[in-house]
């Protein structure tokens, strides 16, 4: 879809590996029998770069940021309604028990004994 210099630069402006597995996604829309998709599900995070390049010559760049955008608004409404509601969650205050107990070594370290100097015996 670009030019090699093109797409380098739209490479180094959309690096980002916390948006790989959105742009694996386009990737299997776009190209379902491509053939590095198995390569690039086992460790996204770790193939962000060359999934992108890849990316890159099959979409244009607003495509590729409308799909993140997407996909980052389906995962935060996911999390959303996943997360526990505010009147299931336990709000009873911790007991004093329930604290650590420091070890008294901790508390009051004892002070090191400090050597003389020793004096030569050289005449």
């Amino acid at each position: 879809m670009y030019n090699d210099r093109e797409r380098l630069m739209h490479h180094r402006q959309l690096l980002s590996p916390a948006d790989a597995a959105a742009d694996l996604a386009l990737l299997r829309q776009l190209s379902p029998r491509h053939a590095r998709l198995a390569e690039f599900a086992l460790s996204p995070q770790r193939s962000a770069g060359s999934i992108l390049m890849e990316l890159l010559a099959l979409a244009s760049r607003d495509q590729i940021v409308m799909n993140r955008m997407r996909h980052s608004s389906a995962t935060a409404a996911a999390t959303a309604d996943a997360a526990p509601k505010a009147d299931t969650i336990d709000m009873k205050p911790k007991k004093k028990s329930d604290k650590p107990k420091a070890k008294t070594s901790d508390v009051n370290p004892q002070p090191s004994k400090k050597k003389g100097k020793k004096k030569s015996t050289r005449t």
